[in-house]
């Protein structure tokens, strides 16, 4: 009689707890990224926000998180993320072509130097829905957590330019219009080419050098056939993170709003500021401590050479987006109301 009461009392506190906070239901966050697992972005990116959730959350949101493209490519893991395969990803908006089009003006030529500043502003420029960039995404079901804007990319050459201003027929791997009307202007052939697929490409001789960022280079260990390196202006780009909406709206208030406190405006600065660093300390302490190596950031008149090729990328981006001269001017703007709240 006793152990039957006992095993009725417990079952009453047990249905009990299992309604309060005791027993509060955890989350697991499958987190898609087509990046190397030893690279900076699933070493340094993506690790903080894990931590930021799941400290935040007391457990309750669990992070596990997938890379070298176990749950989806470069140009698919946000279709990955809609269709519930994970519930949050990253990757490269450029590997979509003209689907994120109004986002791309980040990447033109002589926009900004400073990646903090311009990673905010482009969190602000897309909360401003652009040709309704946000409203389409988030009608896809996805919400995105933060924009990176990335340093401007740079020319990685298998071997030294003779001179900076002619590319001589070199093939170049590249991954957008612009980088490609650049590399044409100054006498390469441009090939487009996954940023996965570089380190094979310059190994076989299908290119003889990149266009891209030093964060690229160091996911994929292509410093290791590169020798020479050449910085400029050219014009940089942005990746971002992204969640399944319907995932974030199941959710309960308290963990949308931890959610909420790891992503948005700071997150995409500081992810911003950390990849600057990250570059910096890569380029100076892994590839120029490589011996036979060599950098060389242009002079003021190879810049002023360069200049007419990087104001007709401006305007051939301008001419063929609609609504291009806008879109252009309005980031300008936020780009320099930026740097004036900041003090740059």
């Amino acid at each position: 009689m006793t152990s039957i009461a006992q095993l009725a009392a417990l079952t009453v506190v047990t249905a009990i707890l299992g309604t309060g906070s005791w027993a509060q239901e955890t989350f697991t966050i499958k987190f898609s990224a087509d990046s190397s697992s030893s690279g900076d972005v699933c070493q340094n990116i993506i690790p903080p926000w894990k931590e930021a959730i799941e400290t935040s959350s007391d457990g309750r949101l669990k992070v596990e998180v997938f890379c070298d493209g176990v749950l989806g490519k470069m140009g698919d893991t946000v279709d990955r993320v809609s269709s519930g395969i994970a519930q949050a990803g990253w990757d490269l908006p450029f590997a979509y072509g003209a689907r994120f089009g109004a986002l791309n003006v980040i990447g033109l030529p002589g926009l900004y130097e400073d990646t903090e500043l311009a990673s905010g502003a482009l969190w602000k420029f897309y909360e401003s829905d652009p040709q309704g960039v946000k409203s389409a995404l988030e009608a896809e079901g996805v919400k995105l957590i933060w924009t990176q804007a990335v340093p401007n990319s740079s020319l990685f050459m298998t071997e030294k330019l003779e001179d900076n201003l002619d590319l001589d027929g070199a093939k170049i791997a590249i991954g957008t219009q612009t980088r490609a009307l650049m590399v044409d202007a100054h006498g390469g052939v441009p090939i487009r080419v996954g940023v996965p697929d570089y380190y094979n490409s310059l190994s076989r001789g299908v290119v003889d050098g990149t266009w891209t960022t030093t964060a690229a280079i160091a996911s994929y260990h292509v410093d290791e056939i590169t020798d020479y390196y050449l910085f400029g202006p050219f014009g940089g780009g942005y990746t971002f993170a992204f969640m399944n909406l319907d995932f974030y709206n199941s959710l309960p208030d308290d963990l949308k709003a931890v959610i909420d406190a790891a992503s948005g405006y700071e997150r995409s600065r500081a992810t911003g500021r950390h990849i600057f660093d990250f570059e910096e300390a890569y380029m100076r302490d892994t590839m120029l401590a490589r011996e036979g190596t060599e950098q060389h950031f242009l002079t003021e008149e190879e810049q002023a050479a360069w200049e007419p090729t990087f104001e007709a990328a401006r305007n051939s981006w301008v001419e063929a987006t609609e609504g291009g001269e806008a879109l252009l001017s309005a980031l300008s703007e936020i780009l320099e109301s930026e740097a004036t709240m900041h003090g740059n």
